[in-house]
């Protein structure tokens, strides 16, 4: 594995504790105590090191060659697990991938789902309606009827905050999360508003990258058919 400088006081203790382990397996000898110290060390090294992180550290573990990736957490969280790649790009595209699983969560929403929006009475359904962020709470949620809701209630869902992406000054969308457990924090509504704020940046961003390339074809294309024309014409002339 890749250590990263700041990590090398760690596995420098962790090599310490396997040859005290080594030695009292391959000695019959107790050395429990010592290996009790060692492993006390280790955690508290450990704890010191990653509760005190730069903001580049930070970034080196984001970014670590050896970093869990979102596959790494499916496995973990579902069974059955069977790979999809997407098609961006009219062919197999690794870089979208869909997975179909089998897992026991009783009342599970299939992504998806589509349910007309006049049946939809949720956060996002406010959203459509009022082109602002909105918040569903727990009695809120209660009154509810209509099967987007119905779902909600399967899910135990208490609590919910939804907000548009507007991109370039037109609704392109909308994004929400939920809680099954306890009510969102107050400052959801603003997270979550700064976030679909840089994503509309990127949907924006990438459809003028599209637009240009599109117009960058069509020019190429104009231009071929141009440079034909001209050739034509000069062989009439001959």
């Amino acid at each position: 594995m890749q250590l990263l400088e700041f990590e090398k006081p760690i596995a420098e203790l962790e090599r310490e504790l396997d040859k005290l382990r080594t030695k009292s397996d391959s000695q019959n000898i107790d050395m429990s105590a010592e290996i009790a110290i060692m492993e006390g060390k280790l955690a508290d090294t450990r704890r010191s090191i990653y509760e005190n992180l730069t903001p580049w550290q930070r970034v080196q573990i984001a970014r670590h060659t050896n970093r869990p990736f979102m596959l790494d957490y499916v496995s973990l969280a579902f069974t059955g697990f069977s790979e999809l790649h997407g098609d961006r790009h009219y062919h197999d595209d690794p870089a979208i991938v869909f997975d179909g699983v089998s897992t026991n969560l009783e009342g599970a929403v299939a992504v998806g789902t589509r349910w007309a929006l006049d049946d939809a009475s949720t956060a996002e359904m406010g959203v459509f309606r009022t082109g602002r962020r909105v918040r569903v709470d727990r009695r809120d949620w209660q009154s509810l009827d209509g099967p987007a809701a119905e779902a909600g209630h399967r899910l135990g869902i208490v609590s919910t905050v939804a907000s548009p992406i507007v991109v370039d000054g037109r609704p392109w969308g909308a994004i929400s999360v939920s809680s099954a457990e306890e009510p969102l924090p107050p400052d959801t509504e603003g997270r979550l508003e700064k976030f679909t704020e840089l994503l509309a940046t990127a949907i924006a961003n990438a459809e003028s990258s599209d637009a240009l390339a599109r117009l960058d074809a069509g020019g190429r294309v104009l231009g071929s058919a141009a440079r034909c024309r001209g050739a034509d014409r000069a062989g009439a002339a001959r």
